[in-house]
C-alpha cells in the first residue's frame, strides 16, 4: 500500500528530473554549435556568443557545466574537423548541404535560414508520386494513348492487374481455368468479329468499343460487376452471378443468363435494342431509349438512366430518379421507403402513447387501372402500384 500510494510522487520526481536533464543537454548542444561557428567566422552574433559564455546564475548548474566542459570541447573539436572536411570534400552531397546551412548561420548570426541561402547547388532527387505497380497482360496491340485511357478507366492508382484483349479481329479465344490471375480485371477493347469463352476466375469485366463479338463467362466474376461502353452487336452469356451490370451507349446487346437467380440488376443509359432473357425462365424484356421515350418525356440519351430488375417475381424496367441528396433510386423504391418510414414513426409514437393522424394523400385517388401518376403510360397497378402491393 505504501508503494502504491507513493507511486504518483515517484513518477512526478522522475518527470521533473527528466525534463531538467533534457533542458541542460539542449543548452549545451546549442552553446557547442555557437562555439563552432564563432571559431569558423568571427562575425557570429556577439549576443549569442556572450550568452553562451555567460556564467550560470545557479551554482548547481554552473558546477554541472564545468564538469561537462571537457566533453563539450571534445565534441566541438570533432564537429569543427568535420566541417573542415565538408568544405574541402565536394563528393559528400548530403553533408555538403548541411555544411552550407551551418555556414549561412555563421554569416547571419543565429537567424532563420532562407531557401535562397542553399538553393541552386544541390538538386533533390526526383521522386515519382502516385505511380502504380499494376501489371497488364496484353493480348493484341494498343497505342500509348489507348493504354493511358484504359488505365484511367480501371483506376491504375489502385494497383489493379488486368488481362487485356485489344484490337483483335476474327479470332476465337478460349481462356482456360487458371490461365489468368483471379485478381485481374478482364478487359475487351476494340475487338471485332471475335468469340471469347472464359473459364477462368477474374475480378471484374470491362467491354469497350467492341463490335460483333460473343462472350461466354462460365466462371465466377468475383465482384459480380460487368461494364459495357460504346459497343454494338454484343452477345453475352453468363453462367455465374452478376450483381450489377452497367451499360452505356450500347446497341444491339443480347444478354442471356443460365439461371434467373444469377441476375441482379442492369443500370443502362443511351441503349438501343437491349434484350434480356433466361434459360430457366420465360421472363424476357426488350427495351431501349426510343421505347422509353414514348413513356417518359424530357429524356436525355446520355444522362437518363433506367434500372432493370426483378420485383415480386416481375421483371421491371424503371426510370432512375435522384433524391435531394443525389442518391439514385426509382420512384417505386422512394414511395416504398417513405411508406416504411411512416409506419415506423407511427409505431414508435403509439408505443409512447402518442396518436399520430394518418397522412392525407394529395390529389385525387388513382385507381388500379388508371394511368400511373408518375408520367408513364402504364397502368397504376403495373407501375407505382406495385409498391403498395
Amino acid at each position: 500500500c505504501d508503494i502504491i500510494s507513493g507511486a504518483p510522487r515517484l513518477l512526478t520526481i522522475y518527470f521533473i528530473f527528466d525534463q531538467f536533464v533534457r533542458a541542460r543537454t539542449t543548452g549545451r548542444e546549442k552553446r557547442a554549435q555557437i562555439d563552432i561557428m564563432a571559431a569558423e567566422d568571427p562575425k557570429v552574433s556577439g549576443n549569442a556568443v556572450a550568452e553562451s559564455q555567460a556564467p550560470a546564475s545557479d551554482p548547481a548548474v554552473a558546477s554541472t557545466d564545468q564538469a561537462a566542459a571537457p566533453q563539450q570541447a571534445e565534441v566541438a573539436a570533432q564537429l569543427a574537423a568535420r566541417m573542415e572536411q565538408l568544405q574541402t570534400d565536394p563528393s559528400d552531397k548530403e553533408w555538403n548541404h548541411q555544411a552550407r546551412v551551418m555556414r549561412s548561420l555563421g554569416k547571419e548570426g543565429i537567424t532563420a535560414t532562407t531557401t535562397a541561402d542553399v538553393e541552386g547547388e544541390v538538386k533533390p532527387k526526383a521522386v515519382k508520386v502516385g505511380t502504380s505497380n499494376a501489371k497488364t497482360d496484353m493480348h493484341g496491340d494498343m497505342s500509348e494513348d489507348e493504354v493511358k485511357r484504359m488505365q484511367a478507366m480501371l483506376g491504375a492508382a489502385k494497383s489493379k492487374d488486368s488481362k487485356v484483349f485489344a484490337n483483335l479481329k476474327g479470332e476465337n479465344i478460349h481462356v482456360a481455368a487458371g490461365d489468368i490471375d483471379p485478381r485481374s480485371t478482364l478487359v475487351f477493347a476494340n475487338c471485332n468479329e471475335c468469340t471469347f469463352v472464359i473459364d477462368s476466375l477474374c475480378t471484374k469485366v470491362f467491354v469497350q468499343s467492341c463490335s460483333d463479338i460473343s462472350l461466354t463467362f462460365n466462371a465466377k466474376i468475383v465482384t459480380h460487376i460487368v461494364e459495357m461502353y460504346k459497343c454494338s452487336k454484343v452477345k453475352a452469356r453468363f453462367g455465374s452471378k452478376i450483381g450489377t451490370m452497367q451499360l452505356d451507349l450500347v446497341e444491339g446487346v443480347e444478354l442471356t443468363f443460365a439461371k434467373k437467380e444469377h441476375f441482379g440488376s442492369i443500370i443502362w443509359a443511351g441503349c438501343q435494342s437491349l434484350d434480356l432473357q433466361f434459360d430457366d425462365s420465360d421472363h424476357r424484356i426488350t427495351t431501349g431509349f426510343d421505347a422509353m421515350q414514348e413513356e417518359y418525356a424530357d429524356l436525355n440519351i446520355e444522362r437518363s438512366q433506367f434500372k432493370v430488375s426483378f420485383v415480386h417475381e416481375k421483371l421491371l424496367n424503371e426510370k432512375v430518379i435522384r433524391l435531394d441528396n443525389g442518391f439514385p433510386t426509382t420512384k417505386r423504391e422512394k414511395d416504398a421507403f417513405d411508406a416504411r418510414q411512416e409506419r415506423n414513426m407511427k409505431a414508435a409514437a403509439e408505443a409512447m402513447g402518442i396518436v399520430v393522424p394518418n397522412k392525407k394523400k394529395e390529389g385525387p385517388k388513382v385507381g388500379r387501372n388508371d394511368p400511373c401518376s408518375c408520367g408513364s403510360a402504364r397502368k397504376f397497378k403495373k407501375c407505382c402500384g406495385l409498391a403498395s402491393a
